[in-house]
């Protein structure tokens, strides 16, 4: 996996306030600035100036640290090339000592839009810059991330479902490229289908399968969304190799298009992120 899922970069651990005003665009100083340094890095791939007039020290020594342009155009080779960049919004802490640039980026063959920040301190010195892998115009800060809710059923079309119950049962049933339903442009993330995803769905279902046993029954559980990019799909399984239920879980964007398919050992009726369910699986599983 690499190092910009998420889109998390490089950051700093901004602590000291929870709440933050919306300054007028129009009267922030230093947007050509900001934007031109995000513009070098993720447009022009190219590194921007900084020195001790526009930057914290600390800030260049992380800078330097990683290879930036490399995961620029990693992410323009998975998601497509960036057709726009605009600012949004800008954040001023309670304390008014950092302003937060919050920009919109439009990619090529993106659903939604991501999201990158620039932070400046008191004295207009950058001082971090983060990403989201979505644009919400609620502000998360750190690791959160919008919550999902679950939906109401009745509102999920009849062929949509059918569908999504074909990908889940077929992705996991043979482990065969033959039965796998057929991944398109129309039903697939761009990145899932340049990524060779039948390949890695039939070493995946292998794998499943020698761990697992075979598929024994599948039952479509619950959906769920956050109405900022993504939908959840959860399904209890039965394996023959495991005594209580599992889960085969798909995530699709907001317009449908498969982004991953996974198997969750242990069936919880809550439902946790994935990162968390996998873990507390293999715990209560030993593995």
């Amino acid at each position: 996996m690499k190092n910009y899922f998420f889109f998390l970069i490089f950051m700093i651990v901004i602590k000291g306030y929870s709440q933050y005003s919306v300054l007028p665009i129009d009267q922030v100083e230093n947007k050509e600035f900001v934007y031109d340094f995000i513009k070098k890095i993720y447009i022009d791939k190219k590194l921007p100036i900084l020195n001790p007039r526009n930057s914290k020290a600390s800030f260049r020594t992380r800078f330097k640290s990683i290879d930036i342009l490399e995961s620029a155009k990693a992410l323009d080779e998975d998601f497509g090339e960036i057709e726009n960049i605009e600012l949004e919004k800008v954040l001023l802490s309670d304390d008014s000592n950092r302003k937060i640039f919050r920009y919109r980026v439009f990619r090529r063959y993106l659903d939604n839009q991501f999201e990158r920040r620039v932070f400046l301190d008191k004295n207009d010195k950058i001082i971090g810059l983060t990403g989201k892998g979505y644009w919400s115009d609620d502000y998360y800060e750190g690791l959160e991330n919008p919550k999902v809710v679950e939906i109401d059923t009745s509102l999920i079309n009849f062929n949509l479902k059918k569908r999504n119950l074909e990908f889940a049962f077929s992705s996991y049933n043979e482990c065969s490229v033959n039965e796998f339903i057929e991944l398109t442009e129309e039903n697939s993330s761009y990145r899932s289908l340049k990524k060779g995803w039948k390949k890695f769905l039939l070493k995946e279902c292998d794998s499943i399968k020698q761990k697992n046993g075979k598929l024994l029954n599948l039952k479509y559980s619950s959906s769920l969304t956050d109405s900022v990019f993504r939908y959840v799909h959860r399904y209890k399984v039965n394996f023959e190799k495991l005594e209580r239920p599992s889960e085969i879980r798909i995530y699709s964007t907001l317009k449908n298009r498969f982004m991953g398919i996974f198997v969750i050992d242990v069936w919880y009726d809550k439902f946790y992120e994935l990162d968390r369910a996998i873990s507390k699986s293999k715990n209560i599983l030993g593995n």
